[in-house]
């Protein structure tokens, strides 16, 4: 990096740290297990911060990219409190390095070399605290454009290409006047699709740092809780500019804190269509493991909770307090989706899946048709509330059941009837009915799949751990089992539920299997028979 940009850096960094009281660290004194201290220009080492001496620190957001690299294991420890050479670090790490004392930051903090990489109890036990390591950073330094830790970010440029245009207009009639002409979807391009924005781990760190100074393609980016600048826009967004604005604002923590943080209450709705937007918006990123599809939200839910005064518990992925709205989750049209053999989430919770898929339309809920009686769960890792590694749970639900319906001759189990004469209800003339499922599984051919959990001990509904499953995967149209419907809410004249798998050697016990909708059961004279024919009953679904 040249001068005019370290400086331009620095810049930021000192208006920001000195003015900006929503970019303040939460607890300035905290400080990773370890760091990266540097030592000059061609040497770093790792230290303990809780036996020597450190300092505020840079947290520093990459993709690994699938390649060899250097790394910290059990053996290297000796090694890397000694001190390593500069050229033995990967090209990205070394031009995060060479940055930070332009700023007067002599400590990083990078997850290949502060994390044990071969001991999964230092990993779990390092991968809960993100919310704590990032949240805390001086800074978040982000490696944008390289798709692996081999790259640098910043290669040859051309300055004049990000720089505003400016023009004169010249019209008859008209007095002159001054434009700019610049490119408004620039942090899009350059920030928002590149490959580091492409990582679900980084999702979490963007969002729970308080300042971010991103090394695109197309320019240096600062983004901070309060203000969104670039080389071309050094002081700011205009507000003639916003759609910049609009684009990043969403994927910081800032545009929660405030000001619902010091609000007395939080109406359910606005917490529950801010879950909506941040869950959509981690969908779309990847895992290089899914088994880490929890952990690596997991920061995000505890800064959100507290950021909405949300007291209820967090459940793999869903807040108790709008559970039965974000249970009716579905997966995405023509989408390979399946769930793994081992377990690592109950089948109501989206962390049970591989592949995209989406929460309920962003709209108010309507009345609700079931009613969360319990809900238990055991985890085997918990920061303050916050789950990260599911061991197993269960919800009661009470509801009306309908069903059991088998798979029939065009491969999939029928809808539901209200009564024999009747078999979508008392619907009027002018509303045709309608019903979807969108099963939770594919395979590559596209075709639908059904699994559970079987050879289960649970040893009683009160102790939640699944102990000794395995997970029993077939295709739909091979299913011998039954299958239920389980309305759960209304909304914009569609009723919501789930499809629930029950094999023929298991009772008392529903698996997830699907999503379905309808408009078929919403007449108040709809609603009296569905109370009727399929009396409220209590649903345990694992």
């Amino acid at each position: 990096m040249d001068k005019s940009l370290a400086m331009l850096a620095a810049n930021w960094l000192e208006e920001c740290t000195r003015k900006h009281d929503l970019c303040r660290p939460v607890d300035p004194a905290f400080r990773p297990t370890r760091l990266i201290q540097i030592l000059g220009a061609d040497k770093v080492k790792l230290i303990l911060p809780a036996e020597e001496h450190s300092g505020p620190y840079v947290a520093f957001s990459h993709c690994w990219g699938g390649v060899e690299a250097l790394k910290l294991r059990r053996h290297d420890l000796s090694r890397f409190r000694t001190g390593l050479g500069i050229n033995e670090l990967p090209a990205s790490y070394q031009e995060a390095i060479s940055i930070c004392p332009s700023m007067n930051l002599y400590f990083i903090w990078i997850d290949s070399l502060c994390i044990i990489q071969d001991s999964d109890e230092d990993w779990e036990r390092e991968a809960v605290n993100m919310k704590l390591v990032y949240g805390n950073a001086s800074l978040n330094l982000c490696a944008a454009t390289g798709s692996n830790c081999l790259e640098k970010s910043f290669t040859s440029r051309e300055p004049f290409l990000f720089k505003p245009l400016e023009l004169v207009s010249s019209w008859s009639n008209q007095e002159p006047q001054n434009f700019l002409l610049t490119f408004t979807d620039m942090f899009q391009e350059d920030v928002s699709e590149s490959p580091l924005h492409a990582r679900a781990w980084v999702y979490q760190e963007y969002y729970l740092s308080k300042r971010s100074l991103i090394l695109g393609r197309g320019q240096m980016w600062w983004h901070c809780s309060e203000v969104l600048a670039c080389e071309g826009h050094p002081n700011g967004m205009s507000d003639g500019l916003g759609t910049w604005q609009s684009g990043a604002s969403s994927l910081k923590h800032n545009s929660d804190q405030e000001p619902l943080r010091n609000s007395g209450h939080i109406s359910p709705y606005c917490s529950a269509s801010g879950w909506v937007h941040r869950v959509k918006q981690y969908a779309r990123t990847c895992l290089t493991k899914e088994t880490d599809r929890a952990i690596a939200f997991s920061g995000v839910a505890q800064a959100f909770g507290e950021s909405h005064n949300i007291t209820e518990k967090y459940l793999a992925g869903l807040w108790r307090c709008h559970l039965l709205r974000d249970i009716c989750w579905g997966v995405r049209f023509r989408c390979i989706t399946r769930r793994r053999v081992g377990y690592r989430a109950p089948s109501w919770s989206w962390i049970s899946l591989d592949g995209p898929f989406d929460l309920c339309p962003d709209i108010e809920q309507g009345p609700s048709v079931a009613f969360l009686e319990r809900v238990w769960a055991h985890y085997g890792h918990q920061e303050k509330g916050i789950i990260a590694l599911s061991k197993g749970g269960g919800l009661e639900v009470c509801g009306h059941l309908m069903g059991p319906r088998r798979v029939g001759a065009k491969g999939e189990p029928s809808y539901f009837e209200i009564s024999a004469d009747q078999p979508c209800g008392n619907i009027p003339d002018s509303r045709e009915p309608w019903h979807k499922v969108l099963w939770d599984e594919h395979d590559s051919a596209e075709e639908p799949m059904v699994s559970y959990l079987d050879k289960l001990n649970l040893r009683c509904r009160g102790k939640p751990l699944v102990d000794g499953g395995c997970r029993e995967t077939l295709r739909l149209k091979d299913a011998e089992g039954s299958f239920f419907y389980l309305p759960i809410h209304e909304s914009g004249l569609v009723l919501y539920g789930l499809v629930l798998y029950q094999p023929t050697h298991q009772s008392g016990i529903f698996h997830r299997v699907g999503k379905w909708e309808s408009n078929a059961c919403l007449d108040k004279s709809d609603i009296s028979s569905l109370r009727v024919v399929y009396p409220r009953q209590i649903v345990y679904i694992i």
